[in-house]
């Protein structure tokens, strides 16, 4: 007898007239599905998780305020938390918050923010569930990174300076957690500074740069040992690691 085939199952659930799904994201332990998702309103994308048979679905986010919408998610490193960037509770506020694995225990994880404030860009540390996040959370155009984990009352300052870059990839955390790694500027410079997990010690790891010299990318290596960067940092429009 001919071989019935593989066994295709929708995981997601029925979709408003065009509605669309973006995107999925696996937790680490694959017991769930993230996908985002214009499933109850058009235009709309939300969050959703649910478990590889598609028997237990639910929605990640409460209900956005109109013409809100969630931006982008990631999955913390032990599946037990997914954290999005959303406009939730403004339309023009981006904040961070983070739900349980199956949807539920929705928190806020970004503090207040000054008039025009924003998150920009968020990580979870490598091993379990500490966020860091890129905002200017207490003066406009002034991004420094945070840390909180869900459940944390309080939000630790992690960096040294007062102007991170703000795109994502510009912090970078050492394997281990132990340590990380920024770009920003300190005056005019461009400069990558290093500190613990807690915030409290900033190394400066970059030399000194022509005027107008750029950080183009930097990596720490497999141990957390040693970073590695590519920048303008000897003649300006000529990269060097």
């Amino acid at each position: 007898a001919a071989s019935a085939g593989p066994k295709c199952t929708k995981v997601s659930a029925p979709l408003v007239e065009l509605g669309i799904v973006y995107g999925f994201a696996w937790s680490p332990n694959g017991s769930r599905l993230a996908y985002q998702a214009t499933q109850d309103t058009n235009n709309i994308p939300e969050l959703y998780v649910t478990t590889p048979d598609g028997k237990k679905k639910a929605k990640a986010n409460p209900t956005l305020v109109p013409f809100g919408s969630v931006q982008e998610y990631a999955w913390a490193p032990d599946g037990s938390f997914l954290a999005y960037r959303a406009s939730q509770e403004q339309a023009s506020l981006n904040e961070l918050f983070a739900s349980k694995s199956d949807g539920t225990g929705n928190q806020k994880i970004s503090g207040p923010m000054v008039t025009n404030g924003d998150v920009q860009s968020f990580r979870w540390v490598p091993k379990g569930h500490r966020l860091r996040y890129v905002a200017d959370q207490q003066v406009d155009q002034q991004f420094w990174l945070y840390a909180r984990a869900p459940g944390d009352a309080e939000i630790a300052k992690l960096s040294g300076i007062a102007n991170v870059m703000a795109f994502a990839g510009a912090f970078q955390w050492s394997r281990d957690g132990a340590r990380v790694a920024y770009n920003g500027y300190q005056g005019s410079a461009q400069e990558i500074p290093v500190a613990d997990a807690a915030g409290t010690t900033h190394l400066k790891v970059t030399g000194t740069f022509p005027l107008g010299g750029s950080i183009y990318q930097f990596a720490w290596d497999s141990k957390g040992k040693s970073l590695v960067y590519l920048a303008e940092q000897e003649i300006n429009n000529q990269g060097n690691v």
